[in-house]
């Protein structure tokens, strides 16, 4: 289920969570191969669990040495952790509500872990920044996050004649002069906790005013007609549904014909300079999609966790000039981290810069959130680039 559903439409809409997730265990750490994170035999015992647990504690997570723990009091029957580390947990023996996970992580000591435990009958999912986390010493530190000023956020709905239906967009429009650099987000319902981040840095004058436009995603799963794949990947992975790709193309034509006529009259900028494009797992993807098929309007890409590899598209993107790219990635989602770093690597000489961000972190928001503001003053002000923690790719 990706990310719980993307955490509940990043816990906006009700959670899926009347059936307790059905995670599989995590693969066990072995001798004859290393991994980025793996689990140990269980290592908490019954007492350890309680004591932690204390009093009206629910879930208690800690580190000793390269070992992270984590127990839960839940009633069951399945409980799982979400969502860094994806993973059953396991009943301790004789303990019929208590649940253990003991996961070895490479580089914990950077490692930025967001802590969830999802089971029947829980409450709704709480918001993506108030989601328990737990840093090691080195880890970077979190993005500044501050309450919006009423009237920076809007919502408005398009009645779409390319996709054949009302979407929603979301956009962020900090004041300032227009026209303002822009940035076009995939799945728009994170609109607002992104320009939470990057209100402190516009107030302090550390980036220039920057518009968020978010497109809402489609639905995640058709549940009518001949096929059941998801509808956002549909219009965001070029050729996920076949030669004709008729979803990608008609939200192709939602962005270009609908959504940035609106925004350039709301203050956004025209110029190729200006423009990004920006998502997070698959909408990275559609990110570098739209910059590839579209190089003479979008000057700038922000991919977080991307992961699309299909022979066809990267032979496209080899054909294709850049402007600025940026790319991030966690190694606790490795997939992701070698797609990332392949494309930084693919890119670096089509591109007038490519950066690569690589953290101890996982497929999770809470990463994106971190790293969200970071890429936009690369993007937008590189005189101000504070980062920490970057490579090269």
């Amino acid at each position: 289920m990706f990310l719980i559903m993307l955490l509940a439409a990043l816990a906006g809409a009700p959670s899926p969570q009347s059936e307790p997730l059905a995670l599989p265990l995590m693969e066990a750490c072995t001798e004859q191969e290393a991994s980025s994170a793996c689990r140990l035999p269980p290592a908490v015992d019954g007492l350890t669990a309680r004591t932690r647990l204390s009093g009206a504690t629910r879930e208690a997570f800690w580190a000793e040495g390269d070992v992270f723990h984590v127990v839960a009091r839940r009633a069951g029957p399945s409980v799982s952790l979400c969502c860094t580390l994806q993973s059953a947990m396991e009943q301790i023996p004789g303990e019929p509500d208590l649940w253990a996970l003991s996961v070895r992580i490479e580089g914990i000591e950077a490692a930025v872990l967001d802590v969830m435990i999802i089971a029947a009958g829980d409450e709704p999912l709480p918001p993506v920044t108030q989601t328990p986390q737990w840093r090691g010493p080195s880890a970077p530190a979190r993005a500044e996050t501050v309450t919006l000023p009423d009237g920076l956020i809007s919502t408005r709905e398009i009645e779409s004649l390319a996709l054949g239906e009302r979407r929603a967009i979301e956009i962020y429009r900090p004041p300032g002069d227009g026209p303002m650099p822009v940035i076009y987000l995939a799945d728009g319902e994170s609109t607002s906790m992104f320009a939470r981040t990057l209100q402190p840095l516009i107030a302090r004058g550390d980036l220039p005013p920057v518009m968020i436009v978010g497109l809402h995603s489609g639905p995640m799963n058709q549940l009518q007609g001949e096929d059941a794949a998801l509808i956002r990947h549909q219009e965001y992975l070029p050729g996920w549904f076949g030669e004709t790709q008729p979803r990608f193309v008609a939200h192709d034509r939602f962005l270009i014909e609908e959504v940035m006529p609106l925004a350039e009259s709301l203050g956004a900028s025209s110029r190729r300079e200006e423009r990004a494009v920006a998502g997070f797992s698959n909408g990275a993807a559609w990110a570098m999609a739209m910059a590839t098929d579209h190089p003479d309007l979008f000057g700038k890409i922000m991919a977080l966790s991307f992961g699309w590899t299909d022979a066809g598209f990267m032979e496209r993107v080899r054909d294709t000039r850049y402007g600025d790219v940026w790319l991030g990635a966690g190694t606790l989602e490795p997939g992701f981290y070698s797609a990332s770093r392949e494309a930084a690597q693919t890119l670096a000489p089509l591109a007038d810069r490519v950066t690569f961000d690589a953290r101890v972190a996982g497929h999770s928001p809470v990463m994106w959130h971190d790293q969200f503001p970071m890429a936009a003053l690369w993007l937008f002000n590189p005189a101000s680039d504070r980062s920490d923690g970057r490579t090269g790719p």
